[in-house]
C-alpha cells in the first residue's frame, strides 16, 4: 500500500511511450514490452555480420535496432540520459533467452570504454548490461581483462572499414592467462559492423584453449 501511495505521489513513465506506469511495470509499459522487436536470439544472419572475420562459437542479439524505433530510444536512453535501470532490466530479458538455448559460459567480459569517456559519462553500459545477466547466468564478470588504450570518438557514422581501422590496436589485453580454456562471452550494447567484436574477439582468441562468444543488445538491421 505504502508503494502504491508513493506512486501517486512520484509517477514512473514508460522509457519508450512516456505513459504512467502501472505498480507491476518497471521501465516499460505492458504495450511496450509486447512491441519491442525482438530478434532470434541465434541466428545465421547475425553470424553472418562476423563470418569470416573473427573466430568465434556463437553471437547472440536480443533486439533489432532500427533509426529513429524503439531499441535506438532505449540504448539513447542508458548512453546519454543516465537511464541505467534500462540496462539492467533489458539485461535480464535478454539473458533469459540465452538461458532457453541450453549454452553454457564461464566468464563474461563486457567492451570497455576508453578512461576518458568513462569518467564522462560515470559508467560503461556494457558493463551494465553484463552485470545484469550474469545475475541470470550466475557467472562472474570479469572487467581487467581489457581495456580500451586509444579514444577516437564516435564510430556512429563511419563505414565499416573505417570502423575496422579506427579500432585496429585500440584494445589491449591486461592478463591472458586467466581467459585459457573457457568459453567467453564478450557483451556489447549494439552490434552494427562488427568491428569491435571483431577487434575485441582476436585479442581474447589469443589465449590457450579460448572459446568466444558475442552478445549484444541490439544488432543493426
Amino acid at each position: 500500500m505504502l508503494k502504491d501511495f508513493f506512486a501517486l505521489l512520484f509517477p514512473e513513465f514508460c522509457v519508450s511511450c512516456k505513459s504512467t506506469l502501472y505498480s507491476n511495470e518497471k521501465v516499460l509499459c505492458s504495450t511496450c514490452i509486447h512491441g519491442l522487436p525482438k530478434v532470434s536470439a541465434s541466428s545465421p544472419s547475425i553470424e553472418a555480420r562476423l563470418a569470416g572475420r573473427v573466430k568465434f562459437q556463437n553471437v547472440y542479439a536480443f533486439l533489432k535496432y532500427t533509426k529513429g524505433g524503439m531499441v535506438q530510444q532505449l540504448l539513447f536512453s542508458i548512453k546519454y540520459k543516465g537511464k541505467k535501470e534500462v540496462a539492467g532490466v533489458l539485461g535480464k530479458w535478454f539473458a533469459y533467452e540465452l538461458l532457453e538455448l541450453h549454452e553454457t559460459f564461464d566468464v563474461l567480459i563486457p567492451v570497455p570504454l576508453h578512461k576518458k569517456k568513462l569518467k564522462q559519462r560515470g559508467y560503461n553500459q556494457s558493463e551494465l548490461l553484463a552485470d545484469a545477466m550474469a545475475q541470470v547466468l550466475g557467472l562472474p564478470v570479469e572487467t581487467g581483462a581489457l581495456y580500451r588504450k586509444e579514444n577516437k570518438g564516435s564510430l556512429t557514422k563511419k563505414s565499416r572499414v573505417e570502423r575496422w581501422k579506427e579500432l585496429e590496436g585500440s584494445y589491449c589485453i591486461k592478463d591472458i592467462k586467466p581467459l585459457e580454456d573457457k568459453h567467453v562471452l564478450i557483451v556489447d550494447d549494439v552490434i552494427t559492423s562488427g568491428a569491435t567484436f571483431e577487434a575485441v574477439g582476436n585479442l581474447i582468441g589469443q589465449a590457450s584453449g579460448v572459446r568466444v562468444s558475442f552478445a549484444a543488445l541490439a544488432i543493426a538491421m
